[in-house]
């Protein structure tokens, strides 16, 4: 007995510990982008019962998603009895920013609560597992909630067995996640990944956690890769400053964004943002991965040249909140030092590159969107990588732009929510490419932008509803064209290839697509259904159709798998 008390306070005290210098080193804390809140705020947005909502730079702030729901609970007369089980989940998970209750989980005089912590705690937290109950916040491994202070922190498990065609693999997955606050001052967070992938050698298709991330080979056949997201943020009154390594998404397509997409992996960064009225300013000044970097035999001088990009967003809100237009000014430069111009939030870096002699890749975008339409959102936008006036509307090469314009529809098809986006891009040759691997807009060798390239032109449809709570069915379909490059003939499709290699004869009759074009149309299907609380069955299924010089191949794959939080 008495071996098993000195052991119960051993535990204590290293968790007291880990609480208190978690709560001194700190980390910044932004809801991912991938989160369900993002489609649930945009189809309340389109059905206009909020405004002023600018997810055209994510992601957002929690304080930020919970002065929605406010608005959105103000209006619930207007949501059907799915989207009211919807809220009420919501509301639910952002608890501490809407009400003065203490978490579900502490007890009164309690500051602590965890299975391995509380007498109790074991048994309670393997009952949860198996909850099906509605409007309850997320539970966590771990919580330490004092005032203004809290941490939590959570574990997630995922299972998924992939096919394509008649091969198999299977991928596991861990996560630790650990979120928290130091007042109302400081907040921070660490998401850590683990993956473990079983080799065969019959279907090496890039897993999409695996993009632009370093793994290795296991002997018991094995592949395994990590992978981490984290900040530390200090927030003021008129602004919030912090360092982060998390996806970022610029744009208005949210699944095909020309700024930043989520196709390349995550990178560092130092962020500003700040809210002023209808005015949001963002400034990210961020550090890259030259293209050469994973290629484990080029020369250690060229994989450790430096690569930076530094990008400033300001969006205004119009009409009432029913309009919103961005505006983005960003460089890519490198192979030097850090350029202390581009530090400098408030300068504007298309002038300052020319001023330091057009050494760098600069781009400008202008979008908008707007929700005058009720139930519509209408939306496009304009990423100009090269521009002279005098050879606007003809073939010069350097017309370096990509045009992007979509629908979205909020309505309701035998009282199930649905939501329709239609969306047409058009991606000029040579449009992302510049003159070296520290100039051009990639990370580790994947577009930082437009997921497709240039030299493509990309019909997207998608259809999302919810047939309950619980359940959740979207469905894509792409018709892609691309222009691809051929032996000794370079057309300008891939963002990893300098410009310098183009045929110079096309200089003057470069069309939107070049070359030999290949033709992917696709039609992907998601479900996904939560068995219990946080434990959810997931289903993919994708076909894939290639077409070039009359030639077709098609492909199919498959995921089944669950994916636990504890």
């Amino acid at each position: 007995m008495k071996n098993d008390e000195l052991c119960y306070s051993k535990i204590k005290i290293l968790l007291f510990t880990l609480v208190l210098i978690i709560n001194l080193l700190g980390s910044g804390l932004h809801i991912p982008v991938n989160d369900p809140i993002y489609p649930f705020l945009k189809r309340m947005e389109t059905r206009r019962i909020i405004t002023h909502y600018n997810d055209s730079a994510l992601p957002l702030k929690r304080d930020e998603i919970a002065s929605f729901l406010i608005t959105i609970q103000q209006n619930r007369d207007h949501l059907n009895g799915i989207e009211k089980k919807l809220l009420n989940e919501f509301i639910a998970d952002y608890r501490m920013e809407l009400t003065e209750n203490r978490h579900q989980y502490l007890q009164e005089g309690e500051t602590i609560q965890a299975p391995f912590f509380n007498k109790g705690g074991l048994k309670k937290c393997f009952k949860d597992i198996f909850s099906k109950r509605d409007g309850v916040e997320e539970k966590h491994l771990f919580t330490f909630e004092e005032e203004d202070n809290f941490t939590w922190i959570d574990l997630e498990e995922k299972v998924r067995f992939e096919g394509k065609n008649n091969q198999y693999r299977r991928l596991e997955s861990d996560k630790i996640l650990i979120r928290g606050g130091l007042g109302k001052t400081i907040t921070f967070h660490m998401n850590a990944f683990r993956f473990r992938k079983t080799w065969n050698p019959d279907f090496t298709d890039t897993l999409y956690e695996q993009r632009g991330v370093w793994g290795m080979y296991q002997p018991d056949s094995l592949y395994t890769f990590d992978n981490t997201y984290s900040s530390i943020a200090f927030h003021h009154k008129f602004f919030d400053i912090g360092i982060y390594r998390q996806p970022v998404l610029w744009g208005n397509s949210f699944h095909n964004n020309l700024i930043l997409s989520n196709n390349s992996p995550a990178f560092s960064y130092i962020g500003l943002s700040s809210k002023f009225k209808g005015i949001n300013f963002t400034y990210i000044h961020a550090s890259l991965l030259n293209d050469s970097v994973a290629v484990k035999d080029a020369p250690r001088e060229i994989r450790k040249q430096q690569k930076y990009f530094a990008g400033h967003r300001v969006d205004v809100s119009l009409f009432k909140g029913t309009t919103n237009i961005g505006l983005t000014d960003i460089v890519i430069y490198g192979d030097r030092n850090t350029e202390l111009s581009y530090l400098i939030p408030v300068n504007f870096f298309w002038t300052i590159g020319h001023n330091l002699c057009d050494r760098d890749n600069s781009l400008l975008s202008i979008d908008f969107k707007t929700t005058f339409l009720k139930n519509f959102t209408f939306y496009g936008s304009v990423l100009i990588d090269e521009l002279r006036f005098g050879e606007l509307g003809k073939k010069w090469w350097a017309n370096k732009h990509i045009l992007q314009g979509g629908i979205r529809w909020s309505t309701y098809a035998v009282s199930l929510p649905v939501d329709i986006q239609a969306e047409f891009t058009a991606a000029r040759p040579w449009t992302y490419t510049h003159e070296t691997i520290a100039t051009n807009y990639t990370n580790n060798a994947l577009c930082l932008g437009f997921p497709y390239g240039p030299n493509s032109q990309l019909l997207f449809l998608r259809g999302d509803t919810y047939f309950s709570r619980r359940t959740r069915l979207s469905i894509e379909f792409h018709n892609l064209k691309h222009g691809i490059d051929e032996p000794g003939k370079v057309w300008g499709g891939d963002p990893t290839t300098s410009y310098s290699q183009r045929d110079a004869t096309h200089n003057h009759s470069t069309k939107w697509l070049m070359g030999k074009i290949k033709t992917t149309q696709r039609v992907k299907v998601e479900a996904s259904y939560e068995i219990f609380n946080e434990t959810f069955l997931l289903f993919s299924f994708d076909f894939y159709s290639n077409k070039i010089d009359g030639k077709r191949k098609e492909d199919f794959f498959t995921n089944i798998g669950i994916k636990i939080n504890i």
